[in-house]
């Protein structure tokens, strides 16, 4: 096995001590985190693993490429064989003559769901690439589109390190924790929203939320809570002004593993994505490490990866409405043989995605021979639709951000 991985990386990350990737994200955002995950335990393994970056890092043997060229000269000359990148980051390769010259196999790792855009390239490619989905439901909904040919799935992970030292919440306080960078598809202000009802259910539960828009290294002015840009914050103000009791709710801006797990220790409930956005959410690595610390969780339903990740009503709730969100936080918070009955269920969940079974499934695949299939012709279907409502409104957020 002759591989190199793709990815690019924020030029912070020489400030951050990649030694200690096992004890969790150290804050490089999670499809970052997982592509650094998965070199350093395929070289553990004694595989030859190449990590080529638009940054250079010396320690994790980062080596910077300054544009395509630079990535395939690189490939032919060190022999690789296998070059795996992110699926929204690697169009450029699918009309690329040289790659299919070399005959080095194309490995796209979708962390987010295809758009139509994007299938449309790959209905015309020279070069066809294997799909590597993040999690059982994603790849149910490609091969629900005609993918089944070319698509695999490999869960997201948690190391075997992390879930030892995560001690499961004593479950003995009022607090309901959201873990998620502070962007509109993860749906921050939506639960902002949703806690104005169960402020008004019960109104001595504590939202504490934890994450921030400069998780990923962006730099960005920040707006009066001082945790995210201008123009999400006046969104969030907005929805935070309905909540009676304002005091209820508390930024704590993003944290390393070591401040997490101080803060979730007798946590009550998780919450994440919250949010309407169809198909960003392919696994959602924050309830898997959430459910590590034995906190039941509460999202909305929307058939994505949550549906991977969380087993409703077992390790905790998948709900449609607003209300119904409302309804189980309240519920979990107040019963409290359920909710220690989830938390038992939740740990065991995420058991289910440790690294080691993951790993194995990549070195599967990589010593596997991938067949060159054709891929189908794309459709417009009517959950383009639904993304392209998705993606409107995440431009106009980016329009705002930028102007204010």
């Amino acid at each position: 096995m002759n591989v190199a991985f793709y990815i690019e990386l924020s030029s912070y990350i020489e400030k951050i001590n990649l030694n200690n990737l096992e004890e969790g994200n150290p804050g490089i955002g999670g499809t970052q985190y997982l592509f650094l995950m998965v070199m350093q335990k395929l070289r553990n393994r004694g595989y030859k693993v190449h990590c080529l970056s638009n940054v250079s890092e010396d320690a994790f043997e980062i080596i910077r490429v300054k544009n395509h060229d630079d990535i395939i000269n690189y490939c032919i000359k060190e022999g690789v064989e296998s070059l795996v990148l992110n699926a929204y980051g690697g169009s450029w390769t699918l009309n690329n003559n040289k790659i299919a010259e070399a005959n080095i196999r194309l490995i796209f790792w979708a962390h987010n769901t295809l758009d139509y855009r994007m299938r449309s390239k790959l209905s015309k490619s020279l070069n066809v690439p294997q799909i590597v989905c993040v999690s059982e439901n994603q790849m149910a909904n490609m091969n629900g589109i005609g993918y089944e040919n070319i698509s695999t799935y490999i869960n997201n992970f948690i190391t075997t390190s992390f879930y030892n030292r995560i001690k499961p919440t004593s479950l003995n306080s009022k607090k309901i924790v959201y873990i998620g960078a502070l962007f509109p598809n993860k749906g921050c202000h939506n639960l902002i929203k949703i806690w104005s009802l169960v402020n008004r259910m019960d109104p001595s539960l504590e939202l504490i939320v934890i994450g921030g828009s400069s998780v990923y290294g962006s730099k960005i002015k920040k707006g009066s809570i001082g945790v995210t840009d201008r123009a999400y914050e006046l969104l969030i103000n907005w929805y935070l002004q309905k909540v009676d009791d304002k005091k209820s709710v508390r930024f704590v801006g993003s944290k390393n593993w070591n401040e997490i797990l101080e803060l979730i220790s007798d946590a009550r409930v998780g919450v994440v994505n919250p949010s309407y956005f169809r198909f960003d959410e392919t696994f959602c690595m924050s309830a898997v490490e959430m459910q590590a610390g034995g906190l039941p969780i509460v999202s909305r339903y929307r058939n994505d990866g949550l549906v991977s990740t969380i087993d409703d009503e077992k390790t905790g709730y998948l709900c449609k409405s607003d209300k119904d969100i409302a309804s189980a936080i309240v519920r979990l918070s107040n019963d409290d043989i359920l909710c220690r009955k989830m938390s038992v269920n939740a740990r065991k969940k995420a058991k289910q995605f440790l690294d080691e079974d993951s790993i194995d499934s990549w070195v599967g695949l990589l010593n596997t021979e991938f067949t060159v299939k054709k891929i189908p012709k794309c459709h417009f279907q009517i959950n383009d639709l639904i993304r392209l409502r998705d993606d409107f409104k995440m431009t106009l957020y980016k329009i705002a951000r930028r102007l204010l």
